[in-house]
């Protein structure tokens, strides 16, 4: 097993990996990070940094269906956090107990771009859009 740094479109079989589960293209648009766990060559786990200019953020995080419940997210991401240092992240609150595992504690005041999402989040849950909150390390 072994992670790897690299950038969006630095390594296809990333992109690829990345498109395949729906993420955004964020990272790619800001030359953000992206950090890929591996078992023989396989892509298990991939999470995003997002360069936003105030801040960084932690962005789409996935593991393969296959490897779910087996760690390897956790692994991935308190790799990430130890060398990334200070990020955001915008996420659906029943997801704060999970990121309070690697240190992010909910935000009452948040940089401009992350405020952004959440209040397109908000405008978007009048039309069923889910609620999300910010939190940082």
């Amino acid at each position: 097993m072994r992670i790897i740094r690299t950038r969006f479109w630095k390594l296809p079989a990333i992109a690829r990996f990345i498109l395949k589960h729906g993420f955004g293209i964020t990272s790619a648009l800001t030359n953000g990070r992206v950090y890929a766990l591996l078992t023989n060559n396989t892509i298990i786990s991939v999470c995003t940094i997002n360069n936003l200019g105030a801040c960084r953020e932690l962005g789409s995080v996935i593991t393969e269906r296959a490897f779910r419940g087996q760690g390897y997210m956790h692994k991935l991401l308190r790799h990430v956090v130890s060398r990334e240092g200070k990020l955001w992240l915008v996420c659906n609150p029943a997801l704060e107990h999970f990121y309070a595992e690697f240190g992010f504690q909910r935000a009452r005041k948040a940089p401009l771009p992350i405020a952004l999402k959440i209040w397109i989040s908000i405008f978007a849950s009048f039309f069923g859009g889910r609620r999300v909150i910010a939190m940082q390390n």
